[in-house]
């Protein structure tokens, strides 16, 4: 089927099983504003991740911008270093974007320490906290339990074998965006850095690009 870039309401891709992980694939998804008749679903696709971020590139485009590229190689070319003011504007657009949705209290950008506690002290397993850590943008929010459910399961099992993938999270419209739920101890350090802290909230990390 098609689905044209106008009509794209939002996108993600997931890996749901450790096959995913293993060979590098998984399943590209995005949906249309004309409703569920209209969604687009693409499964098996080989390096999903890479495919993920040239069609994200390419909507966030305008039209003339879109048609006016003809290889993928002027994607890599037209990247440019965002400056400081960029980053802080996208920064607080994001952190409002994130307060928005229903059930996040609070959002806190992480910095370098948090960044190498977080390395440090992470379960080897939880493979989802390892990629929000690869992301130029870190947050860190606490939710209660009127939060929605995750995008794609977050326990993924192979006989004996166990992880906790990255997930992603719809809301954020960046580049390479995924989400995670820390182990204990990370979380117990994260939570110190909130305000408004219920003892049934839950911490999780969310990570993106910014190009």
């Amino acid at each position: 089927m098609n689905l044209f870039f106008k009509n794209i309401k939002d996108m993600a891709y997931s890996k749901n099983n450790l096959f995913h992980y293993m060979f590098d694939y998984g399943t590209f998804f995005a949906r249309s504003s004309a409703g569920s008749d209209g969604d687009f679903e693409a499964l098996y696709i080989p390096k999903v991740e890479k495919v993920y971020k040239i069609v994200n590139f390419l909507y966030l485009l305008d039209e003339k911008e879109r048609r006016a590229i003809r290889d993928l190689d002027e994607i890599k070319k037209d990247k440019k270093e965002i400056s400081q003011k960029k980053w802080e504007n996208i920064i607080e657009k994001e952190k409002e974007n994130l307060l928005k949705i229903k059930g996040i209290k609070e959002a806190v950008l992480l910095n370098d320490n948090d960044r190498k506690f977080i390395f440090e002290q992470e379960e080897d397993k939880n493979h989802g906290v390892y990629e929000c850590l690869k992301r130029k943008a870190l947050f860190c929010i606490t939710h209660d339990s009127n939060l929605r459910n995750p995008d794609a399961p977050i326990v993924l099992k192979l006989g004996k074998k166990v992880i906790f993938p990255a997930v992603s999270f719809h809301e954020i419209k960046r580049p390479s965006v995924v989400s995670s739920s820390p182990w204990l101890e990370v979380h117990n350090y994260l939570i110190k850095k909130f305000k408004n802290v219920d003892q049934y909230d839950a911490t999780i990390l969310v990570g993106f690009d910014l190009e």
